[in-house]
């Protein structure tokens, strides 16, 4: 795989077109991402998001979603927490890298890499309080081979213009890619 920000049209320093339609994968996925935390002692915190589909294309991957959010503070409303947003990522970063490195996703399944992110940068200039029909999508901006099991990815992150997260991540490939 090639650094997806190197990648220019011969002679032009300009990345290339394409021509071609772009091709989406679709990926049905009825599993959980649960979160549970507490700021004051006994107050608990509880969001889960319950994933519908991913959606993968060239250099994104769209994990659309709906969510459940309790909290045992007062004055706290239903809202997304970026913590469980930042999760999600990991988990589009796993199922995108699975795509592209030719492993079958299966969320029951033997783990096939890892996602450790190493730098993030979380922007959230509003509270997302909808909890139905919701999508985050993660851009890859760049997956550099370090060695032979190792690569870094840049990506962004993003769940409407509430949330924000910019990346960096270490990705340790448990297994041979197939591509």
């Amino acid at each position: 795989m090639k650094n997806l920000l190197s990648e220019t049209a011969p002679g032009t320093g300009e990345a290339p077109q394409n021509k071609r339609r772009e091709k989406h994968i679709v990926i049905r996925d009825e599993s959980a991402i649960s979160l549970k935390f507490n700021v004051m002692p006994g107050r608990d915190v509880t969001e889960t998001m319950f994933i519908e589909k991913y959606v993968i294309g060239e250099n994104i991957i769209s994990g659309y979603f709906h969510r459940t959010y309790s909290s045992q503070m007062i004055n706290s409303p239903s809202h997304l927490i970026f913590l469980t947003a930042l999760t999600h990522m990991q988990k589009l970063t796993y199922v995108y890298l699975c795509e592209k490195f030719g492993f079958d996703y299966d969320p029951n399944g033997i783990e096939k890499l890892k996602v450790w992110p190493m730098s993030t940068n979380c922007s959230m200039p509003k509270l997302l309080t909808e909890e139905e029909g919701l999508i985050q999508t993660l851009e890859f901006h760049s997956v550099i081979r370090r060695s032979e099991k190792v690569y870094w990815v840049k990506v962004t992150s993003r769940v409407g213009d509430a949330l924000k997260i910019d990346a960096v991540a270490k990705v340790l490939l448990l297994e041979e890619p197939l591509k």
